[in-house]
């Protein structure tokens, strides 16, 4: 009997420890109730405890690398280097600026040059018209001493009135280089006293023109106004009295007929019509002197413009 018993407390024994080692089967009121919990913001999630508390995250301190101290003649040279870059910057920036104003003063000088060149064959031909005029007003003034009121002396004083006073031309310069050098400040850019000489002489005689060119027009109007009172100027714009023809040189010639109206015999307004024709005779020869010395003043400056600029 005591050995049936102890058998039978082996077997329970056994059976208990296989109780222990079969695993336990979860139903799924016991899931619900485990989400429940997190359906639930008011309920309290634990955390789970870590056994092993070498998997604990340590905080990193970060410490900042001690800077090295500069000697003083490190902070003298770093100052040179800045120095330096400034001053080479500047140096290369007046560098730019020199070559730039240089180009622009070459271009302003070639314009200059173009518009005198220019003015050489206006003064060729203003030069050669007042010549041409002062001929004929010498011829004019020589009727003094003649009866103009008669047969040949009337076709000549017409003829020679109507080439000597019809000149009405004038020289007036291509300025349009010069002002644009004055007003940009282009000319401050010259450097050589030689060019600048020139160009302020170019300027000078051509005011000395524009002055004789007034005066000149004072006796010119003064003069057609009295030979208005004598002669009937209206023969000059009729075709059937004066006809027209050109020299070699294109430039006009008057040939009258024979039925010119007559002219005064007014003799103190002839006196006065010569006198104002030979102030204007030599208005015209002092204005002829001043346009030979702008065509050589003009021409000197060409020559050395293009020499000095390197220009074709």
């Amino acid at each position: 009997m005591a050995l049936d018993e102890g058998m039978m407390r082996k077997s329970e024994v056994g059976s208990s420890k296989s109780e222990l080692r079969k695993p336990k089967v979860r139903s799924p009121k016991s899931d619900e109730r485990d989400h429940s919990a997190l359906d639930n913001p008011n309920s309290e999630i634990k955390e789970p405890i870590t056994q092993n508390p070498s998997l604990t995250t340590k905080m990193e301190v970060h410490h900042h690398p001690e800077v090295e101290k500069k000697g003083f003649k490190e902070y003298i040279l770093e100052g040179l280097m800045i120095f330096l870059a400034v001053f080479m910057g500047f140096i290369a920036e007046n560098i730019r600026e020199h070559f730039a104003d240089k180009e622009r003063e070459k271009q302003s000088i070639e314009s200059l040059v173009r518009a005198m060149a220019s003015d050489t064959l206006e003064l060729h031909e203003v030069i050669f018209t007042t010549t041409r005029s002062v001929t004929y007003i010498d011829s004019f003034i020589s009727l003094k001493k003649t009866d103009v009121t008669q047969l040949p002396w009337k076709d000549k004083f017409y003829s020679y009135a109507i080439n000597g006073f019809g000149n009405d031309d004038y020289f007036k310069t291509n300025d349009g280089a010069l002002m644009q050098l004055n007003t940009s400040g282009t000319l401050r850019l010259i450097r050589g006293h030689s060019t600048t000489d020139s160009i302020y002489r170019y300027q000078f005689l051509y005011k000395q023109v524009l002055a004789q060119e007034s005066d000149n027009y004072n006796a010119y109007k003064e003069l057609l106004t009295r030979l208005s009172r004598l002669a009937d100027l209206t023969v000059f714009r009729d075709p059937r009295l004066v006809q027209k023809s050109y020299d070699p040189e294109n430039r006009v010639l008057f040939k009258f007929s024979d039925k010119l109206p007559p002219i005064g015999t007014d003799k103190n307004a002839l006196t006065e019509i010569y006198n104002y024709a030979v102030i204007l005779a030599g208005g015209n020869g002092n204005y002829n002197h001043l346009l030979n010395q702008q065509l050589q003043c003009g021409r000197h400056t060409i020559a050395y413009l293009k020499k000095e600029y390197k220009l074709e």
